[in-house]
């Protein structure tokens, strides 16, 4: 199965160019980071809080996400919805 790219997600009534730019900015990083590239994390962000929300298969690759969006410049907290579902095997 492919992996899918990170999906935008804003919440329409917070919209602004800063909150896009930082989402920009977070997936870009999250893409960027071999632990990370390919998987579908939602990120959404009102000024300078950011939520992770998706399914990620592994706690590894959970813990590697929100360390990148936090110290990424910009984020002063992070809201960690992240689910870990290992791929099953047949």
């Amino acid at each position: 199965m492919p992996l899918e790219p990170h999906r935008y997600r804003l919440p329409s009534h917070h919209n602004t160019s800063q909150d896009v730019g930082l989402i920009w900015r977070l997936n870009q990083a999250l893409a960027r980071d071999p632990r990370t590239a390919g998987y579908r994390i939602e990120i959404t962000a009102v000024e300078d809080r950011v939520r992770l929300q998706g399914t990620v298969p592994s706690l590894e690759v959970r813990e590697a996400a929100v360390a990148i969006v936090r110290q990424q410049p910009g984020v002063a907290s992070v809201v960690d919805e992240l689910r870990v579902h290992p791929p099953t095997h047949h």
